[in-house]
């Protein structure tokens, strides 16, 4: 049994990551509920905002959302690199090799989705314990942000024209809004 709750949360990282890895090779609609399982930024954002849920205070909950999803995101970039699954053996358009280009991609997919982690996990983290641990008037607008975050998230794996994505984005955001009105 694993006691800490960051080696807790480096484990799910792991899985996580993982998880997301293998939801790539699925297509169609099994594709899409892949996705939305494992591998898109709803699956995700869920993962970072139960980080924050399941703890006490308001800095393990930061702490663990960020350990959790820069794990996976390690993970899952680095079964990429090490299995040279979008990198290897491509060709750009003049024929060249594309080798060092297609990890070059891949390294800086790293660095831009491990900041967007750092930054994600405190957010999501905070989130997640203002649900279980603040008062009502400020759990009720918390829980309300972090629905309108993985609707948002979850919309985007629907077939939709992405012309489409900020409308369905708004709407969730009025529906929440109106929820919350009518409920003060």
């Amino acid at each position: 049994m694993i006691a800490s709750i960051p080696a807790r949360c480096a484990l799910a990282g792991v899985l996580l990551g993982l998880a997301a890895f293998a939801a790539d090779s699925f297509e169609g609609a099994t594709g899409v509920l892949m996705q939305l399982v494992a591998g898109g930024g709803f699956a995700w954002g869920c993962a970072g905002l139960a980080a924050g849920y399941v703890v006490r205070d308001r800095r393990a909950a930061m702490m663990g959302a960020v350990t959790l999803l820069a794990v996976a995101t390690v993970v899952y970039y680095g079964v990429i690199a090490a299995t040279g699954v979008r990198w290897r053996n491509a060709t750009l358009e003049d024929g060249t090799p594309a080798t060092m280009t297609g990890l070059r991609e891949v390294a800086v997919a790293t660095v831009l989705w491990l900041a967007a982690s750092v930054v994600g996990g405190v957010a999501l983290g905070l989130l997640g314990h203002a649900i279980r641990r603040a008062a009502p008037r400020l759990a009720g607008p918390a829980a309300l942000v972090a629905f309108m975050l993985l609707a948002v998230a979850g919309a985007t794996l629907l077939p939709m024209p992405a012309a489409l994505l900020p409308a369905a984005a708004v709407a969730v955001v009025l529906v929440a809004l109106r929820a919350v009105l009518r409920s003060t």
